[in-house]
């Protein structure tokens, strides 16, 4: 349902914010209102609306209804929510309001700029089916200072220069939301063209820049982002590389172990920008390890020995002091088996191998070439 001017009027409280807004937009209230009687209020505005000899402070007064009336739905109550985010005070305001224009037009009155942000979050969330999900191939942080933003939004504008001739201006604008991703929504200047627009009862053209209007949501627990950009496969992958090379967190270097560098994405594969090693390859065909933050890794060992049997089992424990610790076969048989207990060299081996095979189906090392990752490749091997 699209909602007018007057839909929305005839489902708002006469209270205060409206009684504000309609002040700030200078429009003469008829005299003698009264706005204990809501029937009779909501009649006599709309009346003055469609009466009003000042055309510019009624072309406002409708304009601020109108945008109100788009997130006057069901479905943009939870935008507006992770929108607001931690703002109690905001929040409980929201929630006593009476129905969906009420809280629409509350938020525009109030919060001009959350408002924004949760028509941003509804325009992400009402064009679900045309994102298309791209795979990172890193689970990191994000980065949230200015600078990371300021470098994302020029790679975004210098590819737009390059192939539009557009995008003098990119705005970026990062969110955290409810399931734990981040959304980044981005807005590009576009070319100029004129308009066809009534100026009072004149009809001319205007000269403006109409808004390029992309997003990128990315979860650091799967590295897949899901990208919502017109312009096809190219423009979703730049949006995908400019992300993964501008927000997202820095990566201990593989090869000397000491600096910490940005990564991007060449092709498919990741690089750490090492400031004394240069260019490292992270993930390369063999699937090397490489290191980055603690949190991140401490949760990949504990589900590689979560696989096989937990780190208190045999396989767990040769996995952790042989090939974690880089402790000798015979050391750890030796002087520290499973739980303490000695066992002898050829069980060690066995318990080692075993261990490995375990883990090789559990990263989805196949015959056939089949190469999943975790539990995916778990659940794709056929049932016996």
């Amino acid at each position: 349902m699209k909602w007018s001017f007057i839909d929305v009027l005839r489902h708002l409280p006469m209270d205060a914010t409206l009684q504000n807004y309609l002040a700030s937009c200078n429009f003469p209230v008829p005299a003698g209102l009264d706005w204990n009687d809501e029937f009779s209020a909501v009649r006599d505005i709309i009346t003055a609306i469609e009466t009003c000899p000042d055309t510019t402070a009624r072309d406002r007064v409708i304009a601020g209804l109108q945008t109100a009336g788009q997130l006057a739905h069901p479905a943009a109550w939870s935008a507006m929510v992770q929108a607001v985010g931690n703002d109690a005070a905001a929040l409980t305001q929201l929630a006593a309001c009476k129905g969906e224009a009420h809280r629409a037009f509350w938020l525009l009155v109030h919060h001009p700029r959350l408002f924004e942000t949760a028509c941003d979050v509804d325009y992400v969330d009402s064009h679900v089916g045309q994102s298309q999900q791209i795979d990172l191939g890193a689970r990191l942080p994000v980065r949230r200072e200015p600078e990371a933003m300021e470098a994302f939004c020029a790679a975004i504008q210098q590819f737009y220069k390059k192939e539009l001739f557009c995008g003098d201006t990119v705005i970026g604008h990062l969110m955290d939301r409810s399931g734990g991703t981040q959304l980044v929504t981005i807005h590009a200047k576009d070319l100029a063209r004129t308009l066809l627009e009534f100026d009072g009862e004149r009809l001319q053209r205007r000269v403006g820049n109409p808004t390029i209007h992309m997003a990128l949501e990315y979860s650091s627990r799967t590295g897949v982002a899901r990208t919502l950009i017109k312009g096809g496969e190219k423009y979703n992958r730049m949006l995908g590389n400019a992300f993964a090379e501008h927000m997202l967190d820095f990566a201990t270097c593989p090869f000397c172990n000491m600096d910490e560098g940005p990564v991007t994405l060449d092709g498919t594969d990741l690089v750490c920008h090492c400031p004394d090693c240069g260019p490292v390859l992270l993930f390369d065909e063999d699937k090397q390890a490489w290191q980055i933050k603690q949190g991140w890794a401490a949760r990949e060992v504990r589900d590689a020995l979560d696989a096989v049997g937990g780190s208190c089992s045999p396989a767990g424990s040769a996995l952790w002091f042989v090939a974690g610790m880089q402790m000798t076969i015979r050391d750890w048989a030796l002087r520290d088996g499973w739980n303490g207990k000695r066992v002898e060299k050829n069980e060690a081996k066995g318990i080692l191998v075993a261990a490995l095979g375990v883990l090789a189906r559990y990263y989805g090392y196949e015959r056939s070439g089949l190469r999943l990752h975790g539990r995916d490749a778990l659940a794709a091997r056929p049932s016996p």
